[in-house]
């Protein structure tokens, strides 16, 4: 009888815990990686649909002490500019020092410099510069108005919306290299750690575990189905800790009844024999 050619083989030993065990000897070294990898893209597949998808970013988050310069004065004043095809009309120069930055009109380029947390209003864009070190210049779209912003509250809306529609591929990309590092890293201690306390059992007669890419193969099977039903779920609520939990959990349960099953023993019957006796 021939062989089930990879992947094939794979998906035919995440269907039930019997199938996860008996498995176990399917995949290479190299056939692993390509498994893993592929475990950590289906859950990575609700993540960049989530973030392509996004209208909205909480700019706060990466310039948090530039945010807090906006205050309801500024706002007002701001209010009162007049901005027509991406460009700003009356645009007489002042300057607003606060606690930790200043904020503006057109404000001196040395003082933009010299300080690490600016918001400028100029001619043809706006500047936003962080502490942190981030700094964007965003030019205005030919929509954009301040007229409604008269509140901190609406004027931050106002910049992260702006800044929002000229970085959204930024942000994006952003967001699922931090998520794909978390997720990957996440699955690297949960099963490679998982796969070395099964391939520990080989201490024990009984097992048939010999050695740690059998157990590796094994982990990677138990994964299958929760992997899938994480996907399943991304795609309906994204929350990257449901993701990242029921993985696992599908991982801990299919491991669970694999041990029920088999007692990582080729024939379990001699298992219960020798118990009985």
């Amino acid at each position: 009888m021939s062989k089930t050619p990879f992947p094939f083989n794979y998906f035919n030993s995440i269907l039930t815990p019997k199938s996860v065990f008996k498995g176990r000897h399917n995949l290479n070294w190299f056939q692993n990686f390509v498994i893993f990898i592929f475990l950590n893209a289906l859950l990575m597949i609700p993540v960049s649909l989530y973030f392509t998808n996004s209208t909205n970013f909480q700019l706060q988050e990466i310039m948090p002490n530039t945010m807090r310069l906006v205050t309801d004065e500024f706002a007002e004043k701001m209010a009162k500019q007049s901005f027509e095809a991406g460009k700003l009309i009356e645009n007489e120069p002042f300057e607003q020092k606060e606690a930790n930055g200043i904020v503006g009109i057109q404000l001196a380029e040395s003082a933009v410099k010299e300080t690490k947390n600016v918001i400028s209003f100029e001619k043809n864009h706006f500047l936003i510069k962080d502490e942190t070190g981030y700094s964007f210049e965003v030019r205005y779209s030919d929509s954009f108005t301040l007229k409604k912003a008269t509140t901190k509250n609406a004027l931050k809306e106002a910049i992260k919306q702006e800044w929002f529609k000229q970085n959204r591929a930024f942000v994006a990309f952003t967001m699922m290299i931090m998520t794909a590092t978390i997720i990957i890293f996440s699955n690297i201690l949960v099963m490679f750690i998982a796969a070395f306390f099964i391939w520990m059992t080989k201490k024990n007669a009984l097992s048939s575990i010999k050695t740690y890419k059998e157990s590796f193969n094994l982990v990677l099977n138990a994964a299958g189905l929760g992997s899938f039903f994480a996907l399943l779920i991304g795609l309906y609520h994204f929350d990257m800790t449901i993701l990242i939990g029921i993985q696992s959990l599908g991982l801990v349960l299919m491991l669970t009844a694999v041990f029920a099953a088999t007692h990582f023993n080729e024939n379990p019957r001699k298992i219960t024999k020798k118990a009985q006796k």
